[in-house]
């Protein structure tokens, strides 16, 4: 690693730990300390278990200006920018894969649920719920046995059941006929 990369990555972490940054601008500085780094998965770990506390506060408060919109200086509404979400979705992530010790202790259960619970929404935009069910099955699975009926019942209501109302069942459907392809296993 050169002395430009080695200045740079420690520009970033200080900038990502100073708490007088912007949390947007605090977000980005982790994401590129993490890209510019390139550390092993164990070094990544670490780096989350040390600073789970602030990553997680980040990521909350992140989270909390989502939803809303806020006001600038003219009086206009802005809203989160769309490439946001990626950013926090994939920091949230590393966070529930790299701190699955913590988690299995119920460190921030309740606002991880919150969490999940409105990502998961039947409300909310279908990208959204989906990357949201993906976290709540990794946030459940680093539960393993902890895991109580709160967040399966968080589970339970972001499956829409429509399918199998009686209204549904009484339209009628037409399926094409599939050909027959003879004793191949593969094809039903």
């Amino acid at each position: 690693m050169s002395k430009l990369d080695s200045k740079t990555i420690q520009k970033k972490l200080s900038f990502f730990l100073n708490e007088k940054k912007k949390t947007s601008q605090r977000l980005y500085a982790l994401n590129e300390y993490l890209t510019i780094s390139s550390s092993s998965k164990e070094e990544t770990t670490t780096f989350f278990n040390n600073h789970a506390n602030v990553i997680y506060s980040l990521i909350l408060d992140a989270f909390s200006g989502f939803p809303d919109s806020t006001i600038d200086r003219k009086g206009k509404k802005k809203f989160p920018k769309p490439n946001d979400y990626p950013l926090f979705f994939s920091l949230f992530e590393k966070l529930l894969t790299s701190c699955h010790k913590k988690i299995k202790t119920k460190w921030q259960y309740r606002s991880f649920t919150s969490i999940m619970e409105i990502l998961c929404s039947l409300q909310n935009n279908p990208e959204i719920r989906k990357t949201g069910i993906r976290l709540l099955l990794i946030f459940i699975d680093r539960l393993v046995e902890k895991a109580d009926s709160q967040i399966y019942k968080v589970l339970m209501s972001s499956i829409c059941f429509d399918t199998f109302s009686k209204e549904y069942k009484e339209t009628r459907i037409f399926f094409q006929i599939k050909p027959n392809l003879g004793n191949n296993p593969f094809f039903f």
